[in-house]
């Protein structure tokens, strides 16, 4: 049986590996700040992850990621990036490894872990346009080049990227994309904690059956608005920096309504659960896409 890519939880006992593989050739070109590779590694940012690449039993690179907030995005040109998205970087260790395949396996492990966690739409890569046999192992592993930019003065780089949210549609069980999309595009309005755009979701006038049993007939969009406004600045105090979705199902009700029914999951800065809840969704279908009619939260 031939070895397995894993990936295994980074410990302070692989600084030492890790700075010599920062000094091979074949990674030095590309990673050419050795110190501040490290000092992350040491010490990740609260929205960082990293982890060891092992085959078999054997520790043969390194790989670390982290969600993208919307000033970091603006500030490279990246307005098109939705917010959450999460930015990869990977490395393997000696070059007796490079051109195996384990690169792209590493990172098809990584996509099917942090493909769990529907509050991440994308993750993405930046490579060097001079970097060519990463491109094609980054292709291997699902990427694609978006566009060109040059991050922090590095020179040109390609944007590869994987979409998550298609893939999440193709797994889908008889659940149509265009509700999965909905549901990911209701994730990026909420953590935006911008009243409006969630309420943007809403027709007029709209109901919604709150977790305390009250019933809200919402009867303007500027009412609407004002509702959720209240809504997300409430959870924010609470301590909820971003959401997630798991478990939807749909049920069509004729060709122009469906009923979507997804559990919410609040979540800290630091990713762990806050709070949780069962909610449904009357949408209705305006134009080629879908708004809420009616939501119902699920009490005991």
């Amino acid at each position: 049986m031939s070895p397995t890519v894993t990936l295994q939880p980074f410990e302070s006992s692989h600084l030492e590996v890790l700075a010599v593989w920062l000094g091979q050739p074949h990674v030095a070109r590309w990673f050419p700040d050795p110190d501040a590779n490290l000092a992350w590694a040491k010490n990740p940012p609260a929205s960082g992850s990293q982890a060891i690449i092992t085959w078999g039993a054997t520790a043969i690179g390194y790989v670390r990621w982290q969600r993208a907030d919307r000033g970091t995005l603006d500030a490279l040109g990246l307005p098109e990036i939705p917010t959450n998205s999460v930015d990869v970087d990977i490395l393997l260790g000696s070059e007796e490894s490079v051109g195996k395949g384990l690169g792209p396996s590493a990172l098809g492990v990584l996509a099917d872990r942090i493909r769990q966690d529907t509050s991440i739409p994308l993750m993405g890569l930046t490579t060097s346009i001079e970097n060519t046999r990463a491109h094609r192992a980054f292709e291997k592993a699902g990427f694609r080049i978006a566009r060109q930019y040059d991050p922090n003065g590095l020179g040109q780089c390609h944007l590869m990227l994987r979409d998550l949210r298609a893939e999440r549609a193709s797994d889908s069980r008889n659940v149509p994309a265009d509700v999965v999309t909905f549901f990911d595009d209701f994730v990026e309005a909420f953590t935006s904690f911008n009243g409006a755009r969630v309420a943007a979701r809403y027709l007029v006038p709209g109901v919604a059956l709150r977790g305390d049993g009250s019933i809200h007939c919402l009867q303007s969009r500027a009412e609407i608005d004002r509702f959720f406004q209240a809504a997300v600045e409430s959870y924010y105090r609470d301590g909820c920096r971003g959401i997630r979705f798991r478990d939807l199902e749909a049920v069509p009700m004729g060709s122009r309504s469906i009923l979507g029914t997804v559990t919410w999951e609040l979540l800290r800065d630091d990713g762990s659960v806050l709070r949780h809840w069962r909610q449904s969704y009357n949408l209705a279908r305006v134009g080629t896409g879908w708004q809420i009619l009616a939501s119902t939260y699920h009490t005991a």
